[in-house]
């Protein structure tokens, strides 16, 4: 008994001890996973440290190129204690400081010399290589700046950041209408957001105003056959008065109720509001009052004299100016062969579709209407995304013109329209494919319906899921439609009255008996004596043989333009003798002529030569100021004016009798002139009634478009302008005179 009780006792031991053995191996396992665990929390923890470090380390370099490459510039360019500035900000004077201390287009410079590093505070890290790569864009600078570090335990890391140092952007885009001074535009006008043209609306869909600004005097009729009867679904700024066509003042309280009238605004917002039928709710302009800091509200729909300091501009960016589309550093105000090549350089889009044919300058088009088959050679060019010399380009649903980009686009630019440069004018009309933008050197002539190759149904997208969208910047005008025609002939004479025997744009020819039946007049379209010749008979009115001849003193709609915007450079030059003015005229060699109106005049516009108020400016005042003088006809003759006014000729033939507006899709702008006119039905047999459907926008610094709708189609409205919010995301319009530095990606490239 007692030697198996010891004999259990020594079993029970044993088993305690194996117990104990195995409860220490625990133990000690647990203790040596948990200092091995430390230890790697350790090695993780300043592995992190280390990485952190050494992206700190990164971006420390990164930051001492920009210093060097934009700081350094920015120091420059402000006065010194003496009040001297070494620079000018602005594109091209940041290209030149490039040029001389940093790196030239298209090369790589390093910003470390062999063996030089950047030591930074924490021991063994530092900047080992800098280097700088710049590319030239049109307008501005891509520089690509990499860094490579050493970190704490030797290792090297790498990385990348692009920059971008260019023109300011340009904020006018986010406007639907924009000129300096609007005289004719609201005659019958409906201004949208192209959301509109969505039926299935409901009051809770949030769509965003649109807003027209006119940056001097706003001109509007409010009675009588041309008054407004226009709407703007959202805000009105100017920068002067709200005038009526006498010159007088309209106050906002006038405007209350009258044909110009607006859309209700959801309260505190920029979108519109809608009813329950999903309808818009229509409102009248309200002049917009100061908060109890005295700063103006927000979305008001109504601006008159809006500020022009940015910290004053409540409601958003109201432009001062109109940058040209291409870069002027010379500032002359035309595109010389240097500012072309910039942007023929850097094109980064191309053509591959519909039919196109180059003229060569200093040749003339042979054709007697528009071409229908594409030129081989011009279509190779066109593939690289440049034409030198005039060209046709024509779309049809079949074979539109097709926009692409080059396969050598960057990340950065996705969502851009292809750029293409044109060295010379353009002819334009029909079926439009894909995202371009065009750069024409000379004046743009749509020449009939410009459209999208849209599915039925979308705007902006194909059938096969391709962005539809167009930019056309030329260098020169834009003209829509036919600018050459006279409004009328026969004029019964008096100054004030348009009387006329209106042109027939659907006859050949066509005779009508005078006011007083003495004679009958050929007022088709191909008569004698309807083109505008640019200056008035040479017989004066009090001349016997005047009456048979005086219907040389009417003037085309475009001439009557052309007369407000060179008054309102004049202006300009009497008060600043430094400003250079740009003046028009209808072709080389014919006068330019300015229409001064007196402040109780009836009307602001003549349609007469012989008007009193119109007057030639004389070659003296040209040459003292450097006038530069655009013509409105194509560039020697490349295209003749005959030929011009047949195209327009066939495209009112090709229209249905029902009428068809004349309809463009795309965004239109020019810092010269855009003008164009739609004819009436009534007067002048048009089966355009008038009309003009655009889905984009249209900016420019003088505009002239008159599309006065016709009683044949009621509620008479003209244009209906849809604006497109896809602008601003695929067009690029900067003002070069001021700069500002952008940072682009940021990411690593290696480690070692």
């Amino acid at each position: 008994m007692e030697l198996g009780k010891r004999q259990s006792l020594s079993e029970s031991s044993g088993v305690a001890l194996i117990l104990v053995v195995i409860a220490s191996f625990a133990i000690l396992t647990a203790a040596a996973l948990i200092v091995t665990r430390l230890h790697e929390v350790k090695r993780s923890s300043d592995s992190a440290m280390h990485r952190a470090i050494a992206d700190e380390a990164l971006k420390a370099g990164i930051d001492v190129a920009i210093s060097r490459v934009w700081h350094r510039f920015r120091v420059s360019t402000q006065p010194d204690e003496d009040g001297l500035v070494i620079r000018l900000a602005n594109v091209e004077s940041y290209r030149k400081f490039l040029d001389d201390e940093i790196v030239r287009n298209g090369e790589t410079r390093a910003m470390l010399t062999d063996g030089q590093s950047i030591d930074l505070a924490a021991g063994g890290v530092a900047v080992t290589a800098l280097s700088v790569s710049r590319n030239d864009d049109t307008t501005g600078t891509v520089l690509t700046l990499n860094a490579t570090a050493r970190s704490v335990d030797g290792d090297i890391d790498s990385a990348v950041q692009t920059v971008r140092v260019g023109g300011e952007p340009f904020t006018g885009l986010d406007f639907a209408l924009m000129s300096n001074r609007s005289t004719c535009v609201f005659c019958h006008a409906d201004v949208l957001p192209v959301e509109m043209l969505d039926k299935g609306l409901t009051p809770i869909d949030l769509v965003r105003r649109v807003r027209v600004a006119s940056l001097e005097d706003f001109f509007v009729d409010l009675d009588g056959e041309f008054a407004a009867n226009s709407t703007i679904a959202g805000t009105l700024y100017t920068r002067g008065n709200i005038r009526n066509p006498g010159g007088s003042a309209i106050s906002a309280d006038q405007l209350a109720g009258s044909t110009l009238g607006a859309y209700k605004l959801r309260e505190g917002t920029d979108k519109l509001e809608f009813d329950v039928n999903g309808d818009l709710i229509e409102v009248s302009f309200t002049e917009t009052d100061v908060n109890e800091e005295g700063a103006l509200s927000r979305f008001g729909n109504l601006y008159v004299d809006y500020p022009v300091d940015e910290a004053d501009m409540a409601d958003g960016q109201v432009p001062t100016a109109f940058p040209p589309a291409f870069p002027d550093p010379d500032g002359d105000r035309l595109v010389s062969d240097d500012e072309y090549a910039n942007i023929a350089a850097n094109v980064n889009g191309r053509v591959t579709g519909g039919i196109a044919l180059g003229v060569a300058n200093g040749t003339t088009y042979a054709g007697g209407d528009l071409p229908i088959v594409p030129d081989a050679n011009t279509m190779v060019g066109l593939n690289d995304g440049e034409h030198s010399g005039n060209l046709f380009l024509v779309g049809t649903q079949s074979n539109p013109i097709e926009f692409s980009r080059a396969d050598s686009s960057t990340p950065d630019e996705d969502g851009k329209a292809g750029t293409v440069a044109i060295d010379g004018d353009l002819v334009i009309k029909g079926t439009v494919k894909g995202k371009g933008q065009l750069y024409v050197r000379g004046n743009v002539y749509i020449v009939g319906d410009l459209t999208y190759a849209d599915e039925p149904g979308k705007f902006g997208e194909a059938n096969d899921g391709t962005e539809n969208g167009l930019a056309i910047t030329p260098g020169g005008n834009i003209l829509i439609g036919d600018f050459l025609t006279r409004r009328g002939k026969n004029d019964d004479g008096a100054f004030g009255a348009f009387t006329a025997l209106e042109v027939d744009y659907r006859l050949a020819d066509k005779e009508l008996s005078t006011t007083d039946g003495s004679q009958r007049v050929d007022v088709g379209y191909f008569a004698d004596n309807v083109v505008d010749p640019g200056l008035p008979s040479m017989l004066a009115p009090t001349d016997p043989d005047f009456d048979l001849l005086h219907d040389e003193d009417i003037t085309s709609f475009a001439t009557s333009e052309m007369m407000l915007f060179n008054q309102d450079e004049f202006i300009e030059t009497e008060a600043n003798p430094d400003y250079v003015p740009r003046y028009y005229q209808m072709r080389p060699g014919a006068p330019v002529w300015a229409f001064d109106p007196l402040p109780s005049n009836a009307q602001q516009y003549t349609i007469r030569y012989n008007d009193p108020l119109a007057r030639q400016l004389d070659g003296n005042h040209l040459d003292k100021t450097n006038a530069v003088v655009m013509s409105l006809t194509p560039k020697n003759g490349w295209v003749t004016e005959d030929q011009l006014r047949r195209f327009w000729f066939m495209d009112e033939q090709y229209r249905p009798d029902l009428g068809r507006p004349f309809t463009i899709d795309a965004f239109l702008y020019t810092n010269n002139a855009i003008i164009g006119i739609m004819h009436s039905k009534s007067r002048h047999n048009s089966n355009t009634y008038g009309r003009l459907v655009l889905r984009g926008a249209m900016i420019a610094r003088d505009l002239g478009v008159l599309a006065p709708g016709d009683d044949q189609y009621l509620p008479r409205k003209g244009m209906s302008l849809y604006r497109d919010p896809r602008i601003s995301d695929f067009v690029r319009i900067e003002n070069t005179e001021k700069v500002v530095f952008e940072r682009r990606v940021f990411r690593k490239t290696a480690a070692g």
